[in-house]
């Protein structure tokens, strides 16, 4: 048989194929794509279309497509893989099952939520029918749904599915149930039940130390998960490490330039930018682009995560132009790739907003801000924390332009959002809860600031404790109002006890806030009559000053 030019002898196509997969497995990914390609195009001139061969290989070259970011091309592999399958096993065999999970993670990775829930859900049915109720090809699809129902915080769904995971990984109990526990861990680490998720993921660690290598990439995942609750906690000096352990376990296995590192860099360079060290997260940054513009190309969501965390850096550098430049493109990118309503141009319309609001283009900003909130609420519904996020952001916007009642509009409802979502001493409520105390302020409304700065303080001893600094603040704004309704005895505890943790932590540190601590209970004890003790107070808080 005289074959058309390019195609291949048989079994030189299965040993195309193999190579592939190879190269797909260790993530050299343009190298896979011509090997498949040409594997394919052999099996479909020697085998018949609904060979399973050449529906297996469909299927693995769809994988490869939705791992490139070329999401049309997968989505037209899998539906052929998923006729083909059904035309030679019928709708409810185990491998049509298979083909539909992949099929499912393709629409959620383009925030096709609602077309890759049935999916999923008919993908269980199948294997529920047709397995054992103990098989791991069960427990994997669980946990797709699971990642599903997470995407949209319908944590109590994606918890159900997890334990359900859980039960049949512990027959093995190893690096499968670990990842599982991991799993959960996120669950908590999202609601912000933050002790319950470092469980978790400690739990996870100590299983995967057990049974895989120091370096195996499942443990690069877990301890990148409790990097990030150091992180969300402000204990940068923990994260750090973590992340740098990371990057070394990635760097080790993978090689320097592996498409893979340049999320090990991105997340590094997050926990600089947070700390405000900017000089060192910008070479992350760049380096995290140039690793993912030469894995995917330059028309990737990554590279367009990458350009939008530089504008950031360029922001804080003064370069707006830049900064504009790079998030353009990122949008340019997000809108071509997933169309104009997919939760990731939600970031980028927001740090474009961020832009617009430090050169006081407050009309633009609310426009980039309600798109946000637009395109958020169209992907994951009403009640997503990223959405509280954006309409707290917009409330801000309003708060500058003193429209004191649309900030408080927009406050009360992302509060609503949060108290729906999170347990109650998530530190967003803090953040929002000290948002609307100042709004009820500049409105004049004492009463509803006091009790906002109660509500805080309260979240704050659960989150904290009774002596930690961050209490500090919240009882001297309460004590200012107590002292302005004239509860000077209320004034003075709260002030009294502001003055007692600043003592534990040493206020040398902060003599500016333990004077204005000082100078206000003087204040309270000169309207008590109370002028020895106040003048005490006065000249404390002067030589204070004189040091500072």
């Amino acid at each position: 048989m005289t074959l058309p030019d390019g195609i291949l002898p048989l079994d030189q196509a299965y040993q195309a194929s193999q190579r592939g997969l190879e190269y797909h497995h260790h993530g050299q990914y343009r190298d896979a794509e011509p090997a498949l390609l040409s594997a394919l195009s052999a099996l479909e001139t020697h085998l018949a279309p609904n060979h399973p061969d050449v529906i297996g290989l469909k299927n693995n070259l769809g994988e490869l497509y939705r791992d490139l970011g070329e999401f049309s091309k997968a989505h037209d592999l899998f539906h052929q893989a998923l006729e083909a399958m059904e035309a030679l096993h019928g709708p409810t065999h185990e491998e049509v099952a298979l083909i539909l999970n992949n099929l499912a993670t393709l629409y959620v990775d383009q925030a096709k939520y609602a077309l890759a829930e049935p999916l999923y859900r008919r993908a269980l049915t199948i294997q529920e029918s047709q397995l054992p109720p103990n098989h791991s090809a069960l427990a994997t699809t669980m946990k797709h749904l699971a990642s599903l129902y997470m995407c949209l915080s319908h944590h109590a769904e994606a918890e159900a599915l997890y334990r359900k995971a859980l039960d049949i990984d512990e027959q093995t109990w190893g690096p499968s149930a670990a990842l599982t526990l991991n799993n959960l861990g996120g669950i908590y680490l999202e609601l912000g039940q933050i002790d319950e998720a470092e469980t978790y993921f400690e739990k996870a660690l100590l299983l995967l130390e057990n049974t895989l290598h120091a370096d195996h990439p499942h443990l690069a995942a877990v301890l990148n998960n409790l990097a990030t609750i150091y992180l969300e906690e402000g204990r940068f000096d923990e994260a750090e490490p973590l992340y740098e352990r990371v990057l070394q376990m990635k760097n080790a296995a993978l090689g320097e330039h592996h498409q893979r590192l340049a999320t090990a860099f991105r997340n590094l360079g997050v926990l600089y930018y947070n700390q405000g060290l900017f000089s060192r997260a910008k070479p992350l940054f760049l380096h995290a682009l140039e690793i993912d513009t030469t894995s995917w190309g330059d028309h990737h969501p990554h590279v367009a995560l990458d350009l939008s965390n530089l504008a950031m850096i360029y922001r804080e550098s003064g370069d707006t132009h830049l900064a504009f430049e790079a998030l353009e493109k990122a949008i340019a990118i997000n809108i071509d790739i997933y169309g104009e309503e997919h939760p990731a141009l939600a970031s980028v319309y927001n740090n474009l907003a961020l832009i617009h609001l430090d050169l006081e283009n407050y009309d633009e900003a609310a426009v980039l801000y309600e798109k946000a909130i637009h395109v958020t609420e169209a992907a994951w519904g009403m009640n997503h924390p990223n959405l509280a996020t954006l309409i707290k952001n917009l409330a801000t916007l309003r708060l500058k332009q003193n429209q004191w009642q649309e900030a408080h509009h927009y406050y009360t409802r992302a509060l609503a959002i949060e108290e729906e979502c999170y347990v109650d001493y998530h530190p967003a409520l803090a953040v929002t809860l000290e948002s609307l105390s100042t709004v009820a302020s500049l409105q004049d409304d004492f009463e509803a600031a006091f009790d906002y700065l109660e509500r805080l303080f309260f979240l704050k001893v659960a989150m904290y404790g009774t002596d930690h600094p961050i209490l500090v603040d919240t009882l001297n704004s309460l004590a200012v109002i107590n002292s302005r309704q004239n509860r000077l005895e209320e004034a003075e505890s709260q002030l009294l006890e502001a003055l007692r943790i600043q003592q534990i932590h040493d206020d040398d540190e902060n003599p500016d806030l333990t004077s204005t601590l000082l100078k206000n209970l003087a204040t309270v004890y000169r309207r008590q009559h109370r002028n020895t003790e106040a003048k005490k107070l006065e000249d404390q808080a002067l030589a204070l000053d004189d040091l500072s």
